[in-house]
């Protein structure tokens, strides 16, 4: 689970829509994110996507319903990047994390759990952050959101995964997301 999570109530925050600028600045700090690959913040519709796991954790869900309740209140669209401040440190969130493939796949790399409590508010589309050109190999078999079921515990990643290969598992981008300039924005 990220660290964001362990050490912060959701509701606390304070979320402050980033400027397409800043954006691009600080998606410039994720070393995946090179020349060849092309991101957009899309509105895209949710039923359209496809994700890697069959399963979600229900704290994980619940965090997600919390978080769009302060996008709600704050009067801004879901999932927008934000910067969410807290008393001692801000957060930058990105919105779900798509990749549209070349057979128009599009392959939910991150975000599963903010997406399916989207869906469970009614949610149709959202804005999330789309990537073309980098088409590596997927770490398991994409499935479609009514076969994803709610669970209790943390599953282990093979268990929730259908023909998971560690192999094709990267996740470059979550050092990057864990440092602690990346929280600060400094």
């Amino acid at each position: 689970m990220n660290r964001f999570y362990e050490l912060v109530r959701i509701s606390e925050g304070h979320p402050t829509a980033l400027t397409w600028s800043e954006f691009r600045e600080y998606i410039g700090k994720i070393p995946q994110y090179d020349d060849h690959i092309t991101y957009r913040l899309e509105c895209v519709r949710i039923s359209d996507t496809l994700p890697l796991c069959t399963s979600v954790q229900q704290a994980r869900v619940q965090q997600a319903f919390e978080l769009l309740n302060i996008y709600e209140r704050f009067g801004l669209e879901p999932f927008v990047p934000v910067r969410m401040t807290f008393p001692s440190f801000s957060q930058i969130i990105f919105p779900p994390l798509v990749e549209k493939r070349t057979d128009g796949r599009q392959i939910v790399l991150d975000g599963m759990h903010r997406l399916f409590a989207a869906q469970a508010k009614a949610y149709s589309h959202l804005h999330l952050l789309t990537l073309t050109g980098a088409e590596a190999p997927l770490p398991s078999i994409p499935v479609r959101w009514e076969t994803v079921k709610v669970v209790e515990p943390i599953l282990p990643v093979a268990a929730k995964m259908l023909s998971y290969d560690p192999t094709a598992f990267t996740k470059p981008y979550t050092e990057t997301f864990n440092a602690e300039s990346w929280w600060t924005g400094r």
